[in-house]
């Protein structure tokens, strides 16, 4: 079952399978799993960022976890015991600054953490949860748009929209189609599209 693809700039092809992660290159394959350190077997996200790491999101909660592999070989994992608010990851996106968001959660509990690169190495630097202004516990989505501000879809809340630390909600009182958001894209014209689970929303630029 493959739930994840990624083609890296070095050409290599990473295909997220719930037993492990398979590495395609020049017509070979390599499959990591736990044993050669990733945080868990079942991949559930996939993402790619701007200086060529691999960050894989595991879905195996309560195991699960978060695992960066760096272009020299090295291999670092991110889980509740270190600063995620959830072990099942569900969404990633990069600041153009070079900090990572990653979303987690599963059923009422979760919440989204930003991780920066510090003297050497990858450190979460800040975790939120609905108390710190999210739409709700799990965060199923998040998108870093044009302007630099982060908007978070939640399972079952909402969309929350941060800028310039100030906090929005978009819900189903608002007009969005359903409280679930679960894709976020942003046309070239700054446009924002929603997906939700019944139905896709347009959000013009200072829509909100």
């Amino acid at each position: 079952r493959v739930t994840a693809l990624l083609a890296a700039r070095d050409g290599r092809l990473y295909v997220g399978t719930q037993r492990g992660l398979g590495v395609l290159r020049e017509g070979r394959w390599r499959i990591l799993t736990q044993a050669d350190g990733l945080a868990d077997d079942s991949v559930n996200v996939l993402f790619g960022d701007a200086q060529g790491g691999v960050w894989v999101g595991a879905s195996g909660a309560p195991r699960g976890g978060l695992t960066w592999l760096g272009l020299q070989g090295e291999i670092r994992i991110f889980n509740t015991t270190n600063g995620l608010p959830h072990n099942m990851v569900n969404a990633l996106a990069q600041e153009a600054g070079g900090a990572i968001w990653v979303g987690t959660g599963f059923l009422e509990r979760g919440g989204a953490a930003r991780l920066e690169y510090r003297q050497g190495t990858w450190s979460v630097v800040r975790s939120l949860t609905a108390k710190d202004g999210l739409a709700g516990a799990k965060v199923r989505s998040v998108f870093v748009d044009s302007g630099g501000a982060v908007w978070f879809g939640s399972e079952y809340d909402g969309v929350a929209h941060l800028a310039g630390g100030r906090w929005s909600l978009i819900t189903s009182r608002d007009g969005l189609s359903h409280q679930e958001v679960m894709a976020m894209a942003q046309g070239p014209d700054g446009t924002m599209w929603l997906g939700t689970r019944d139905g896709l929303n347009r959000v013009a630029p200072g829509g909100l």
